[in-house]
Parts: C-alpha cells; structure tokens; sequence
C-alpha cells in the first residue's frame, strides 16, 4: 500500500487538499497527459509529435477527466492551459511533474513560459527533467538547451519559476548514467544503476517525481536522491518497465518513519507483479487432495470447505496445443473460465480445474512436415513414421513453458502440475473403451461416403471441422457443357445442357438428372438443338425457338455420349451392383450413360440438368449406388488427376481451364464464367477441400439426433441465442461423425481387420489386446507404428488380424476428455456419481459450437444420454485491428507478454471481460486496455492510496470500527446504500456466468466512489479533530475498499489480492490467506435505501450538467454565480432536488438553486435552440442551459460586481496558497500575506479580507511589497499586475 505523509506547506480552507501527496512517473512519451493516480499529473512534451496528435490526445485527457475537451494543437495560450489546469484541480491533482523537452517547430512551441507560468500559479510543481544533447531542445523558457553551461541556466530558471527540484538527464539510451539534480540550493551529482536499453529519459522522469516527493515529504536532499535510487534501481532490478508509458505501475514511497499501513519496502513491486501470488503456493494450498475425488484430483477449497458436504464445482479446461506461443486470443479463454472458478471457489465451492493438453492431430503433423521440408504423405512415409511421429511427440511440448508462464502471469488458476495429456496411454486407452462400447452397440460403421477431403492432408474432415473452414465469396468456374444425345428423333445433333462449378469432376461423369415432374424444352439454337428446363431457358446467351417441351420423366433412361471415354483414357470403370440384399462395386469393362431422375434437382440455377459423377459427392454417390451407376475415379487422393487425359498430372483446380478449352475446342462449350459462392477450405492448411467417394469409418450420431437435441435444451448457454441458433441448428441437421484420419500422429483407431476373410474386432483395453496378440502389451507405445505391429491369427480362418491403418479424429481426443482425463474406466469408476460429470461450467470461442462443445456433446450422449456440460460461455472471436480473427497462417497473433509488461494483467483481464458481451466478437486495442487501466485500476487505486494515506496520518485501525456500526452521515448512507446493491449486482451476474456486466457494474461504483464519495468527503479526512464523523468516514470508506476487493477479485486478482493482504489480512490473524479463499460478500439489505440513491445519482447527473453549461460559457468553477435552474423529469425527482440541494449548489459554486416549474419558458426555448436529439449546451435569456434526455440544468452566466468581487477574492486566495506551498510552511503555520495591485485589489482585499485570511491562515493582510518576503510572484490575474507575497507569522 503506497504511503504518503504530511506536506511541509500550505494552508487551511481550500489549501487544505495539499495535506499529502506523492508522485509517480510520467505518464506516457507525447503532448499532455492527465492522469489523477496518486494525486499527481505529468505534462509531457516530447518533439516531432504531430499537432493533430496532440489536439485528439489533449481531447482524450480532458474526456478521462471530466472536463471539456481542450480543442487545439499546441499549448501556447495561458487561458488554454489554465482550463485544463482548473480540470485537473477539480479532480484533486494537486502535483505536477513537468517534462520540458521541445522542439521550435513552424514558430510553434508545445510548452511556452506563459503556459508553464500559469500552470504553476494553479498547481504546485514537484519535479522538472531536463535532457541536454536533443536536437533544438529547449527550456521552459524558450531558450536553447544544448550546452551543460546552457543546462545549469534552465535548471536555475526551472527552480525560478517555481519547481520543486530539476533532474538534468546525464545522457540517452547508451550515454553516462551520471544525472544532477539541482533543488534551488545546490547541484548535486548522482550515478544509477541501470540496464541496457533502459529508457534513460523516462527513468530520469520516474527519478524527477521520485525525489521532488522526498523533498516534499520532509527529506533533505541527499536522503531524497538515495530513496529515488534505491526504489528505481530496485524496480530495475525487478525487470518491469518505468518512465515512459509505465508511469501507472510504478509506486513510489516515501515516507521518515513506518506505519501501521504498508511500507515502502512491502509495494517495492507493482501490485500486478507480486512474485510471491503465483509462488506462495497459495493456489496449492487452495486444491488439498481428496481421497473422494480421485488419484491427483485437486480441488480448491473455498470458505467453507472443511463441511464434508461442500458443493463440488467442476470445470473442464479444453486443451490447447502447446506446439507454438500463446496469443491474445488464448488469454480470451483462460480468464473467462478463471473468473467462474474464482467465484465459485469463493462461494465455497470445491472447484476442480484440471489443465490439460492436446497433443495430437493435422496440425502438429504440418507442422513437423514444414520442419523437415516434406510436403505429402509417401515422403512422410519414406522419412519413417516412427522417426515422424517421435518429432510430433516431441513438438507438442515445445512451447509448455511459454504456456505456464503466461498462464501464471495471467492469474489462470488450472492445476498444470498434474494435466491430462492427449498422447498418454492411459488416455488413449480410455478412447479404446469408448470406441468398443460405441462398436458393440452398432454405432461404429465404415462406409464409402463422398467425404470432404483435403489433398493436401490426404485426409477426411469431419462435418464439425468442414464448418470451421468455409470462405465467402470464393470463385470457381461456372460452365455449361453439352452432352449430346444419341440417337435423338430428327436431323439435328441434339444436347443435353447441364451446368457445374467443378470442371475437373466431367472426367467422371456416368449420368445426367433431371426433375421428373419438371418441363423441359427442347430449343434450337444456330444448327443444333438444347434440352433444359423451361423454367431456365434465361440462362440462353442465343437466340432460340422452342421445338418442343417434354417432363422430365420422359427424358429419364435416354442415353448420350461420355465426354471423357474411361477406358480410352485409362481410368478404371466400376459398376454398382445389388447382390444378396446388398450394394457393392464390381469392375467393369465398359458403361452407358444415361438420364435418371432424381429429387435434388433444383430450378434455380443451372439448367435444371445436373451432371452426376458417383466417385465425388455424397448425392451424387447415393444416387450411383440407387440407380446402380458406374463408378469412374479419375482423380487420386492428392486431387491429381490420373490417367492419360489431355490434363493428366494437374491438381484438379489447376485442370479447370484445360478441361473448359479442351470441351471448347470440340464444340461441348457452351458458356463459360466465373461464380462465386461459399466454398469449404481445410480449417488448418488452407487447401480447397474435395468431396470425395472413399472408405471410412463413422461414428453414427444420427442415431440420437434427437436425443442431441433435447439435451442440448437442458444446458445453459452465455449467449442463450447459441443454444437454438448456431449449435441447435447444427445438431437438427446432424450427419454421422467422420471419424477416421489417413494419418499418422493420433489415437489409433483400434480395429483389427483379417487380410484373408475381412471380418474385424474392435479392441477396448490393453488387457484385451494383450490375451488377442498373447504378448504383454502394457509398455507398448499405442501409437504408430508400434501398435501396428501387433497381429494375431483370425479365428475364423488363415489369415492374420492386423489393425486398420486410420487414426481418429483429434476432435475424439478432446471430446473424450471428461472420461480420459481420469483413464475411466479403468480407474476412477466414481466420476459417474462423485459430480465429475458433466461439466458445471465450460467456456471456449464460437468457431469450438461445431468442435469441442460438439464433440462433448455427442459422446456424453452417446454414452451416457445425459449432458456433458451444464453452463457453458461461447466466446466471440478477438479480432485484430482490422477486424480479422487472430491466427498464426495470418500472422496477427497479439503477443500477451507485450500487453502485460506495458498494462499488467488486471488491466487486460479486465478489458477482455468487459470490451463487449461473451458471444460478441472484439477487436483488439492496445490503447483501450490503457483506458482500462487508467478509468478503473488506476482510479481504485487513487482511493486506496488516499486512505491508507490519511489512515497512517491519523494511525487509523480498523478495531476502532465500534461492534455494529451503522452510517449516520448522508454520504455515507449514500455510498453504503450503493455497495450493498452492487453486492447483490455483481453476485447475481456472476452466478449467472455474466462477468461483462459485473465488470461495468464495479467500474461504475468505482468511479463515484472516486468522483463523488470521496471527492466530497475529503474535508472530514483533512480534518484535525478525531471526531465521530471522521471514524464514520473512516469506516465506511474501509468497507468500501474490503469489499470491493472481494467483490473484484475474480476479474482483477492482483490488484484485489494486494489490498485484501493491506487491509485486512495484517489484521484479522485468523483470515484466510487470499482472497481467493475468502468467502465472497453479502448485501446487508438493511443498508440499501433506495431514495438517498435515487437522489444522490440526480445530483451527480445535475452537477455534471451543471458543469458542462459552466464549461460552455467559459465560467471558472472558482468564479461564485447567482443561479442554477434545474429540470427534472418526474416529481418524484423534484422532490429529491431539495433533498441534495446543498451538494449541487457546492458542488457547482452557485448561490440559488431553483425548480424549473416557474421557468417552464425558459425550458421550452431553451429546447427549441437544442439539436434534434434535444441534447446539447445553449444560451438563452442570459442562462447557459444543458439539455439531456428531458433534464435541464441552467446556470445563470451574468456575474454581477458582487459576484466578481468574490471570485477575485478566491482567485487572490488560491495564489497565497500556492505561495505558503512553493515556500514550503507548514500546514498549521500561521502567516502575514502582502499583497500589491490597482485599488480593485485593495478593495476585494478588504471587503473580502476575512475570507482570505481564514482560507490562507493569514493573521494579517498588509498593503505593501515584503523584501524579505518568504515567497512572492507577480503574476496577472484579471487583466492586473498584482505582486502577491508571504511569511510565516514566527519569522517576523
């Protein structure tokens, strides 16, 4: 916890907000940045930064602040800078570091010495940072600084103008790591320790503030510069960033004594780096082992857990690939399924996260063969399979390491000490059983199916992985081809007209189908005659005459001529015949093609003629096997195609072209273009993919579609839309599960076929396998080519037994994940009813509908007919930048360790959690997880360094909350009341898998704990008196913080976990020891009254409006106004309008606050001057007027002299202050004021004169210039020279 003492200057009244400060770096490498973590703002100027650049930054700063966005491209003008130092005011930053570096640029200057003059007359500045030797450098002034005579001068000039303390940087990046530090006195050498490449400019910055908070803490100079060392090189030493870019993670300390509350030495690291957090073994000591829950089962261990009947919650982890580095889009997964087990865990759940990886599959192959430069399947072979799958194996743990560490820096609580592991035997053996009791039950079949094959792969794809590969817009050749009839009544040659997008399958074409109910007509074109539908006769590029019409039965059994000649161009012909009940493939010698009927024909495109080739497509095959067609294959597995055509040896795509010339030339070209449409790719290597007529083996989910279905009901999905659309509609048009691979890296498929009788034996153990082959098998590696080698004699004849070549599908692996990842059911034969199964909770992207959630889905029910999962959040994709889906083919994979060494992990988390809802896809932003940090973390942290502050000065401890303690004062009802509701808020949306909206409900409560509790509430902590309102600050501010630390602590776990172990662990000694493993909070509904919000939040929207009206009509907050006129919406709310009459009225510095009813004139012009939307800022009648969603608030914009005399007089005020602070007084010191202008001043001086006093402390004020003034300035305030100066009342 950051520690922050006592100021040795300042005053009472509004001087008062100077009590306690410490600095940070600067925050960020150009233009002006604000930022109000720990009370402390950075001006940084750094040259060639584009003035458009710097407009929209300024833009955002002032938005971030809430003040109106400051609209220029450079900060030459005292009123522009004045504006935004009256923001930053407002928001409680009351340090400044100022960065000076500068470029004379087309005569503009980023930082001029009036700017940096009113900057200082409004807020105090700590520490400055000088860097000689850049190219047309200059001071604050304006002046040249190049050399060290030149550097000494602007430090000098620095001081004079009202610094704290300069830092003259000794050098760049690789320069003398010598820096000077001048404090007014003296210039002072000093040597730091530092690291190649360190940002020496940002480092000297991070030193700037570091010593100037030393100073300004008490410190003489030489212990100042030895503590900013000590802390800089310690964080150097740490290996985490500072200076530049880094300023929010950096937390500087600096204090003469300790406190109760942490110490310097206790923060010396980022909340987000706490070493001890992934190494205290807090996580183990969360998963004790249970003998109840199997071997190596780890559970964490909530609140409760030492009642035997802890409520078991049990999350699956979808395996990843370790075979290449996490990305971004991993991150996405592993918080989402950690921000459920953190809130479970601390709802007293015993929550099971076993990790695990996925070791098999295509992709780890392609990636080998890239490695070892082969580039198809015979070449795999002649390396050797088993040298190429000891390299798989090999591969797959490759990256584990990268995994854990960003697993750990993440804050992913996944037990990776004991994982399953996809390519164990005890895994594989699992899927064997599963497999045998699929087999036994007639549900594990091989059939010849045009499957969607990958030649590249020279593998079949499963429906589920087809989905995840399919391209828009992808062009292919679209060709009418003639067939000509034979023997067709009349003279003219006569053709059938069909159209298709595959060019390359016309080799194989045995049929043509028509519809037999459809018409169609017989046309004649120039010298021929085409038959089509007459429904598509529009697709006719000639003229024509219709000759005759026909239906489609009546041309069913006409022949006509191949185009292609099988025989002559030797490819073997097959003809499918039915014997004994059953359909099979003979060879042939010769075939006839011929029309048939079919009912897939379709008269929407086309020709209503389909071209029908038995050995490519699933249609084209059922109808071959129907109508017992030839089987022609002219195209091998790679999509060569064979043969001795005139495009023989061309991958079929490459062959389209020849094909369409070759028809052309002969006269069988009608129409040639180009059609686009949705094609399938293969989801990994990116190669078009082949329907295709081949053997494989099925897994028959269409048994259970239903059941599919009807389960399906039974789970939760996040988003609920999922349930019925994406993956509802997947199931309800469910195909058997393609499950073989013609692969080498996978589960091997475990069935046994003789070479002589071909009858099979599915294999469900290894015991099994070891009484067939009569050898031990238990050692064996069950991968090729090792369990290949095990045969045994067919008991049904000669031959030998010997396993199929194919290995399954990796989406098998995972699916059998909640049985394998146990070795069930050979061990753990309990999970069937100790709650392992199904699944509490799931959670991985959209594109895993038709993968993992799929292939649980089937096999649970397959095996279990029950669910595999009962909640599960479905992902939207992360994007990058230009909103494509993240992947290492792209290439624009956002490395996680970037973000977290720039943002930290809380920053980050709690972006992806809520940048959008789960089943949405987001685009990545790196500047948007920097707005995180700073509107969220930042801005809790600013409350939490402010009590631990004020805690240590008054030696607060929470024993002195009284037992029962309720809130009495407004505020605190007001703040209380929230935190309850937001207890309820963010505990249902959690328990409802929803941690969007828990995140947005928490940074909405931060916010105005930040912005308007404690703003409002800093008097009763500045405060010397140790009363009963102040305890009651104290106490309710504490709960806010513990509470909200739970309450976070899902999302954001480091941050949480530091302020938990600060502020409550070093006192509750029997605590637990996170967190994490404290129970999460409950509402005390007593406390949640519903009218002190409900009037609270309408003074809160009242006063912004209020300010943007104030900002419109260019009217300092300082400057008093007679009159605010507010509009509600309801009367319920005018009645609320009285009750936080007087916040409103302070909060904007108003005298009168009115109810629009006797101004209903006012409202209504005031709405005819908005814009449409009825929201905007405008003046009317001397009000300037904010108009909002049916509110009005105007304020009166007319100053009288009164009102002018009296702001003048907080003007006048407010500079003696900054005077007691640059002349470093005490706080209770008592002072003379001197003070020396036109009579308007001694005027105000005197009408005013007590106002002033007791704002500044002053016992007298005293006409006259003071000589021996401790600190004076002259400086002009409304158009008037005026000399202002101060000494401390025991110096007189």
């Amino acid at each position: 916890m950051t520690i922050a003492g006592s100021d040795s200057g300042g005053g009472a009244g509004i001087q008062a907000d100077l009590k306690t400060f410490s600095a940070l770096g600067v925050f960020g490498t150009s233009t002006l940045t604000a930022i109000t973590a720990q009370n402390t703002v950075g001006v940084s100027a750094v040259h060639e930064v584009p003035t458009d650049i710097i407009a929209a930054q300024i833009d955002a700063v002032m938005t971030d602040i809430g003040a109106d966005a400051v609209k220029t491209g450079m900060l030459s003008s005292s009123e522009i800078v004045e504006t935004v130092a009256e923001a930053i005011r407002r928001h409680g930053v009351v340090n400044l570091v100022v960065d000076p570096v500068m470029v004379a640029k087309s005569g503009d200057r980023l930082l001029r010495e009036e700017a940096i003059h009113s900057i200082c007359s409004s807020l105090i500045p700590l520490a400055a940072v000088v860097t000689p030797n850049i190219p047309e450098a200059e001071d604050l002034t304006g002046r040249p600084v190049q050399s060290d005579d030149d550097v000494r001068e602007a430090a000098i000039r620095i001081v004079a103008m009202g610094a704290r303390s300069v830092v003259i940087k000794g050098g760049h990046r690789d320069g003398p790591p010598t820096d000077v530090l001048y404090d007014g006195h003296e210039f002072l050498e000093f040597t730091t320790e530092r690291i190649p490449s360190t940002n020496t400019h940002g480092t000297g910055c991070t030193f700037a503030s570091a010593i100037a908070a030393g100073l300004a803490h008490g410190l003489d100079t030489p212990a100042a510069v030895a503590r900013a060392k000590d802390y800089v090189t310690a964080a150097i030493r740490a290996s985490y960033p500072i200076g530049h870019g880094h300023g929010p993670r950096v937390f500087g300390v600096f204090s003469q004594c300790d406190h109760q509350f942490a110490t310097y030495d206790e923060v010396i690291q980022p909340c987000q780096d706490l070493t001890w957090f992934p190494a205290g073994s807090v996580f183990r000591n969360s998963m004790p082992r249970s003998s109840s829950i199997g071997r190596n089962a780890m559970c964490s261990v909530g609140p409760w857990t030492t009642v035997p009947d802890a409520p078991l919650f049990m999350m699956y982890e979808g395996p990843p690939t370790a075979n290449g580095s996490p990305g971004i889009h991993h991150v996405l997964a592993r918080v989402f399924k950690d921000v459920i087990s953190r809130y479970r865990t601390m709802k007293g759940c015993r929550v099971i996260r076993k990790g695990g990886w996925d070791t098999h599959g295509l992709p780890v192959e392609l990636e080998i063969e890239k490695e070892l430069g082969l580039a198809s399947k015979r070449e795999i072979e002649e390396y050797g399979i088993a040298e190429f799958n000891q390299r798989c194996r090999e591969s797959v743990f490759r990256y584990v390491k990268d995994w854990e560490v960003m697993t750990d820096r993440i804050g992913y609580w996944v037990d990776m000490h004991d994982p399953y592991v996809t390519l164990e035997n005890d895994y594989i053996e699992t899927g064997w059983w599963i497999l045998k009791q699929l087999w036994d039950r007639g549900l594990l079949y091989q059939d010849r199916r045009g499957t969607p094959h990958c030649p590249r792969c020279v593998s079949s794809l499963s429906s589920h992985e087809v989905a995840l590969g399919y391209r828009e817009n992808t062009p292919d050749p679209s060709v009418f081809i003639k067939f000509e009839a034979a023997a067709w009544p009349g003279d003219a040659p006569t053709y059938f007209l069909a159209w298709t997008t595959t060019p390359w399958t016309l080799p194989g074409n045995t049929a043509l189908a028509v519809d037999p109910d459809a018409e169609y007509s017989v046309v004649s074109v120039a010298d021929h005659q085409l038959i089509l539908a007459t429904a598509l006769l529009k697709v006719l590029h000639d003229e024509y005459s219709v000759v005759e019409t026909r239906l489609g039965s009546e041309l069913v059994g006409h022949s006509y001529r191949p185009l292609y000649d099988a025989a002559e161009f030797g490819s073997g012909i097959q003809q499918f015949v039915r014997r004994d009940g059953v359909t099979q493939l003979e060879d042939t010698d010769s075939y006839s093609p011929h029309v048939v009927a079919a009912d897939f024909v379709s008269m929407d495109d086309g020709s209503g003629i389909v071209h029908i080739a038995p050995a490519f497509g699933d249609e084209d095959l059922a109808l071959g096997r129907e109508r017992g067609l030839a089987f022609i294959q002219p195209v091998d597995l790679q999509g060569i195609v064979t043969g001795s055509y005139p495009f023989a040896g061309k991958f079929v795509k490459d062959a389209d072209p020849e094909i369409a010339a070759d028809l052309d030339s002969r006269g069988l070209l009608y129409h040639q273009g180009v059609y686009r449409h949705t094609y399938p790719f293969c989801w990994r290597c990116d190669t078009p993919l082949l329907y295709y007529a081949k053997d494989s083996w099925y897994i028959r989910t269409t048994a259970v579609k239903d059941r599919l279905v009807d389960i399906n009901g039974e789970i939760h999905w996040y988003p609920e839309h999922i349930r019925e659309g994406r993956f509802g509609e997947w199931l309800r048009n469910n195909v058997d599960w393609s499950l073989s691979r013609e692969r080498f890296w996978g589960t091997p498929i475990p069935i046994w076929r003789c070479d002589g009788c071909q009858s099979t034996r599915c294999v469900g153990s290894l015991a099994e396998l070891s009484d067939l082959a009569s050898i031990d098998v238990g050692d064996l590696d069950l991968h090729r080519p090792y369990v290949d080698d095990i045969a045994w004699p067919c008991s049904q004849c000669s031959g030998v037994m010997r396993r199929i070549p194919e290995v399954a599908d990796a989406w098998f692996d995972s699916g059998m994940m909640p049985y394998a990842q146990w070795h069930y059911p050979f061990e753990n034969p309990e999970i069937d009813n100790d709650g392992r199964l199904p699944a509490d909770y799931i959670c991985e992207a959209v594109d895993q509908t038709r993968g993992w959630f799929y292939s649980l889905h089937a096999l649970s029910t397959l095996l279990n007919d029950d669910l595999a999962y009962r909640n599960v959040i479905c992902l939207g994709l992360i994007l990058d930048g230009r909103g494509r889906k993240m992947s290492k083919r792209l290439g624009n994979i956002v490395q996680p360790d970037t973000i977290l060494d720039t943002h930290g992990a809380d920053a980050l988390r709690w972006y992806l959690f809520t940048a959008s809802h789960p089943g949405e896809p987001r685009r990545f932003s790196d500047r948007l997880v920097q707005q995180t940090l700073r509107q969220v973390l930042l801005t809790l942290w600013n409350v939490y360094s402010f009590f631990t502050n004020y805690a240590n000065i008054d030696e607060f401890e929470p024993s002195q909350i009284p037992e029962g303690w309720r809130p009495e004062a407004e505020l605190d009802r007001w703040i209380l009341a929230e935190l309850n509701q937001l207890v309820q808020v963010v505990d249902d949306h959690l328990d409802n898998y929803n941690p969007t909206d828990a995140g947005r409900r928490l940074a909405e409560f931060i916010d105005v704990l930040s912005n308007w509790y404690v703003r409002r509430s800093r008097r009763r902590f500045w405060k010397s008196e140790n009363d009963a309102d102040k305890l009651g600050a104290y106490a309710t501010l504490y709960r806010c913080l513990t509470t909200v630390a739970r309450l976070m602590a899902p999302l954001a776990p480091f941050v949480s976990e530091q302020m938990y172990r600060n502020l409550e662990l070093r006192y509750e000694t029997h605590a637990p020891d996170s967190v994490h493993l404290s129970a999460y909070p409950v509402a005390d509904t007593a406390l949640i009254d519903g009218p002190i919000m409900e009037a609270t939040r309408l003074a809160i929207r009242v006063s912004s409006m209020g300010r943007a009206a104030r900002s419109k009509a260019g009217l300092k907050v300082r400057q008093p106004l007679a009159e605010v006129v507010v509009k509600t919406r309801t009367d319920a709310e005018a009645e609320y309008l009285s009750q936080v009459r007087p916040q409103i009225l302070e909060e904007l510095n108003i005298k009168e606050l009115r109810a629009a009813d006797g101004y209903g004139d006012l409202y209504v012009r005031a709405q005819e001057l908005a814009t449409d939307d009825g929201d905007a800022v405008v003046s009317v009648d001397g009000y300037s007027a904010a108009m909002e969603s049916g509110y009005m608030v105007a304020v009166d914009a007319r100053i009288t002299p009164e009102l002018a005399d009296e702001g003048l007089a907080r003007e006048l005020a407010h500079r003696i202050q900054n005077l007691r602070k640059n002349a470093r007084f005490e706080i209770t010191d008592r002072i003379i004021a001197y003070y020396d202008g036109p009579d308007e001043i001694a005027r105000v001086m005197t009408v005013h004169g007590d106002y002033i006093k007791q704002e500044t402390l002053s016992d007298d004020l005293l006409a006259t210039v003071a000589e021996d003034a401790a600190k004076s300035e002259t400086a002009q305030i409304e158009g008037m020279e005026v000399t202002l100066g101060v000494r401390r009342l025991t110096d007189v």
